[in-house]
């Protein structure tokens, strides 16, 4: 688990992913596609245009890698409610963005959105971690645009995490 201290967040907004930094990689063949097109030479523009694609495949592997890295992430709670306490309070917060919540097969709430599934994992701290992960069938047969995964879950996480930390704040018992 990660050493660093838990995060508290203060909306729901996207985690920050850092991914919008990586389009550096784009610029590189970019440049090369437009060298082509105005020196007019053929070879140009196809290196440039493989450049671009060199840079897709190198920053979906980055935004790849950072997505198995959100599991390690730990977000303070101010209180632990108990499982049926949490569902009856993230219900009518997350259902309405399209947002399914259940219990998993441990009896922890998981969260269903867009695709991937979050188990909320308490810690024995005042921390907890939103474990995503995707159904079998997904995983096998899912057919996925590179760094499309970890787009989905810094911005569902972010929500998630926050309404969890409401939930805890407001929780008197």
């Amino acid at each position: 688990m990660n050493k660093e201290e838990a995060i508290k967040l203060a909306s729901p907004a996207p985690l920050n992913d850092g991914g919008k930094k990586l389009s550096l990689f784009y610029l590189i063949g970019l440049a090369g596609a437009i060298l082509g097109l105005r020196q007019g030479c053929g070879g140009m523009m196809v290196l440039g245009m493989v450049g671009l694609w060199i840079g897709y495949v190198i920053k979906s592997f980055i935004l790849e890698n950072r997505l198995y890295r959100l599991r390690r992430l730990r977000f303070h709670v101010d209180s632990r409610l108990s499982t049926d306490e949490l569902i009856g309070r993230l219900i009518p917060v997350l259902t309405p963005l399209g947002m399914v919540i259940e219990k998993n097969g441990a009896g922890n709430p998981m969260i269903t959105y867009q695709g991937l599934m979050y188990d909320v994992d308490y810690a024995d701290d005042t921390s907890f971690t939103l474990y995503w992960r995707k159904s079998v069938l997904k995983a096998i047969c899912g057919f996925k645009r590179l760094g499309a995964n970890y787009r989905k879950a810094v911005v569902a996480m972010g929500i998630i995490a926050y309404h969890i930390q409401q939930a805890s704040m407001n929780f008197v018992g």
